[in-house]
Formats: C-alpha cells, sequence, structure tokens
C-alpha cells in the first residue's frame, strides 16, 4: 500500500490531495520534469512531496502513470459519513480513522461534519446504512413513551 494513504483520513484531506496530484499532473505537460521538481518542492506539501519524490524515483516508476494511478486509487477511497455534536480536535480524527479503517474498511475516509442539534453521540452512514447512535434520538424515544404513558392516564 502506498504510505501516501497512511496519512489520509477525511475527505478534505483527501480532497486536497487530489489537487495537489492535479497539479503535478499538470507540471509533467508545462516542463517536463524541471517543471515537476519545482512544483514538488513550492506547490504541495513537504510530506506530499517527500512520499511522491520517493515513489517516483524507484526504479521502473513512470511518473506519468504513477501519479495517475494516485489519483485514481484516491478517488475511489470509500467514505463513512459521521456527524458528531462537537467539532472533533486532530487526536480524536485519528482515533476514529483508525478504528474505522481496522474494524470497518482500511480503504476509507472520513466525512466529518458537526451538528450540535444531536446533542451527543453520533450519526453514522455507510454504505447507503444509516445508525442514529445519537443522544436526541434516545432523548425522542423515552420523551414519546412518556408523552404516551402520560396520555393514557389523562384520558382514563
Amino acid at each position: 500500500m502506498n504510505p501516501i494513504f497512511e496519512k489520509i483520513r477525511t475527505l478534505e484531506e483527501r480532497d486536497d490531495l487530489v489537487g495537489e496530484v492535479d497539479i503535478l499532473i499538470d507540471a509533467l505537460y508545462q516542463n517536463s520534469n524541471q517543471g515537476l521538481d519545482a512544483i514538488l518542492k513550492n506547490k504541495v506539501r513537504a510530506w506530499v512531496s517527500e512520499i511522491i519524490n520517493n515513489e517516483i524515483t524507484k526504479e521502473g516508476v513512470e511518473v506519468e502513470s504513477y501519479l495517475k494511478k494516485l489519483k485514481a486509487d484516491l478517488l475511489s477511497l470509500g467514505d463513512i459519513k459521521l456527524v458528531l455534536a462537537f467539532e472533533p480536535t486532530d487526536s480524536f480524527i485519528d482515533r476514529i480513522s483508525t478504528f474505522f479503517r481496522k474494524n470497518i474498511d482500511q480503504n476509507m475516509v472520513l466525512d466529518i461534519s458537526y451538528n450540535p442539534g444531536i446533542l451527543g453521540g453520533c450519526v453514522v452512514i455507510y454504505k447507503g446504512k444509516y445508525k442514529d447512535l445519537s443522544l436526541k434520538r434516545i432523548y425522542e424515544e423515552e420523551f414519546a413513551k412518556i408523552r404516551q404513558e402520560l396520555f393514557l392516564q389523562l384520558s382514563d
């Protein structure tokens, strides 16, 4: 597996990387390898430049094919939508990404959104399956039970 995939945790990070790969592909058509070297040094993040440079300098690697395959592989990553009641820290994103990659799907990125209206917990959407694990859902279910009981008592 390409080491670059270990660094991509979220949909936003993946999209940023796809943009950088597009810039590198465009550089191939502008000034050959001189343009690519300049773009690697000046237009992409240092860790991206380091990994890509290590990969393209390996024997037998054709730069254009590598970059196009990298882009296609990035775009083929599945995503797990996660709605949280709080804005996650970088450390939390690391932990949750590691959890999902080990237990659900190694080839995925997180599509994280923030909605304080769910009160706590989270909502997970993966491959068309929806799981509401929020406190709001639990609260609404309990409130519906209590409301029904109260209605029955008042109607007697």
